[in-house]
């Protein structure tokens, strides 16, 4: 099946995430002429479109579809990857362009095809660059399953000596069952030190229990408590459901009603949960709102729209949340709005109208971990001047998103475009920074500076509890408009961390919950 030229006015049976038939077509054979390098020179990546060098046969379990892929080479899948990036890559002329046949792999090649400019602080432009395979997209992306023990992590300090402090765990999971809870410092896995190891062999068992753990295997964690006390543990990795929405319930706090909610990723399976908090909080009268996105590392960009609408209501209608900037070579799309509709994620539909509690200011708990769709929604409620109070830290940086791309059982994700809110702004690659008020020049119109406080997580009490440090500075700004006095903001690690000497433990970026994705969804 042929798509249209312009990528990003697909159809819906072309349309990205349901991967119904990947866009592409032609020849049965690889064309050796093709797929010969020429710096410089580029080929309609439709030319090497599902020309695979181990093709897929039969059914897809996942569409119910046959599987796209025909016969090709290694060199047929870098030159696609070559191609579709010069097309549809944000700065596509700052790619280098180096053989494709001089790298061992295409994951290797792949890593190549990225900027390497850097932003005003230093930082990669582009630390966003991933893949992943195709099965594990699915089994996420669809079901809201996760391989692990159901552990989200806060690093503190990857270098050694480390500290991994557990920061929520999932409900039902494996270690939310063994006890292990929020402020659990990880010390040991099995018989391997992940404070002060620096042989590459233990850090290797340590980033393999960490980020991709073998299913069924048992694993031995050794934690100290908040209260200094030793915890061990035995935990299964299992396939987990992942908590998106948790804790959401109402405080009493200065004579008002605060809806408080954590929310963990803008994910299609958090739906659900998202209308049942705020149904609750509008049918309450909720005088004030708190969203904890601490953890919230990003997802689907149409689900940003939809909790945007939700906090603002009556407000947002008919107003842009985010309008897509892409590259030169690609027609603007009309701009994502406000979504004041429940969607169907399975069929890509729209459903029912969505509840919403008429804010005209909302308070956001974040640190270096919200990111991408959290920042997304941030800045689409500024730009139409709904006052956002940012308590916590300064966000990831990431106003940059992509169309996850399928192609020879792979998934891509390559930079493909900016999302500008109403204003036509989009200025903050280093994140949005929790300042005081009065260090902020309003006639200077928006910038990356958010009126609110610099606050230390503060892992000595449960998510959503009011004596939590973050939340009970969100709810003394709600009375005083005043800061407690500043600590040192914990931070993931960054760039500089890495580089540092020693060994260190790298966090994987996630394509879906630290992105920002476009999904097509029919009026």
């Amino acid at each position: 099946m042929r798509c249209k030229t312009n990528i990003f006015k697909l159809s819906l049976l072309c349309a990205v995430i349901i991967f119904v038939a990947s866009c592409g077509g032609g020849d049965e054979q690889s064309n050796s002429d093709a797929n010969t390098w020429v710096a410089g020179s580029y080929l309609a990546s439709s030319e090497f479109a599902d020309r695979c060098q181990t093709p897929r046969s039969g059914t897809d379990v996942y569409t119910g579809q046959a599987y796209p892929d025909k016969q090709g080479t290694q060199m047929d899948e870098k030159m696609y990857l070559r191609s579709f990036s010069h097309e549809t890559y944000l700065w596509y002329d700052e790619l280098p362009d180096p053989n494709p046949a001089n790298f061992s792999s295409v994951l290797r090649y792949f890593d190549e095809l990225k900027t390497s400019e850097k932003t005003d602080s230093g930082r990669d432009k582009d630390e966003f660059h991933f893949d992943e395979s195709y099965d594990d997209y699915m089994a996420e992306s669809q079901s809201g399953v996760q391989l692990g023990f159901g552990l989200h992590w806060s690093f503190q300090q990857v270098m050694a000596p480390r500290v991994i402090i557990v920061a929520f765990t999932d409900d039902n999971s494996p270690a939310a069952i063994a006890g292990v809870t929020r402020g659990d410092t990880l010390k040991k896995i099995n018989d391997v030190d992940v404070v002060n190891s620096n042989n590459q062999a233990e850090l290797d068992i340590i980033n393999g229990a960490l980020f991709s753990p073998k299913l069924d295997t048992d694993y031995q964690f050794t934690f100290e408590t908040v209260t200094g006390s030793e915890k061990t543990v035995t935990l299964k990795a299992k396939e987990v459901l992942v908590s998106y929405v948790k804790n959401n319930k109402i405080i009493e706090a200065n004579g008002k009603k605060v809806g408080y909610i954590q929310y963990n990723g803008f994910m299609s399976m958090a739906q659900d949960d998202l209308i049942s908090a705020f149904t609750a909080f509008s049918e309450d009268g909720v005088d004030d709102l708190v969203l904890d996105m601490r953890y919230n590392g990003g997802g689907l960009l149409y689900q940003s729209a939809q909790v945007g609408y939700m906090i603002a209501g009556e407000g947002s209608q008919n107003r842009t949340f985010s309008q897509q900037v892409y590259n030169d070579k690609i027609e603007p799309d009309d701009p994502i709005p406000f979504f004041p509709f429940a969607i169907d994620w399975d069929a890509l539909k729209v459903g029912d109208e969505l509840p919403s509690v008429n804010m005209e200011k909302v308070y956001i708990l974040s640190s270096s971990n919200t990111a991408s769709a959290s920042e997304a929604l941030i800045n689409g409620l500024r730009g139409i001047d709904i006052e956002v109070i940012l308590i916590g830290g300064t966000t990831r940086g990431k106003p940059y998103g992509f169309i996850p791309q399928p192609n020879c059982g792979w998934v891509y994700y390559t930079v493909q475009f900016k999302g500008e809110n109403e204003k036509g702004f989009a200025d903050f690659a280093d994140g949005f920074v929790p300042t005081n008020k009065n260090d902020i020049d309003l006639e200077m119109g928006l910038d990356a500076k958010v009126p609110g406080c610099m606050v230390e997580d503060d892992f000595d009490h449960t998510l959503g509890d009011s004596n939590e440090a973050t939340l009970a500075a969100a709810l003394n700004y709600m009375e005083t408009e005043t800061c407690p006095v500043s600590g040192v903001i914990n931070v993931a690690p960054t760039q500089d961390m890495l580089a540092r000497p020693g060994l260190a433990i790298k966090p994987p970026f996630h394509p879906l919950r630290n992105s920002m994705v476009i999904r097509t969804i029919k009026d």
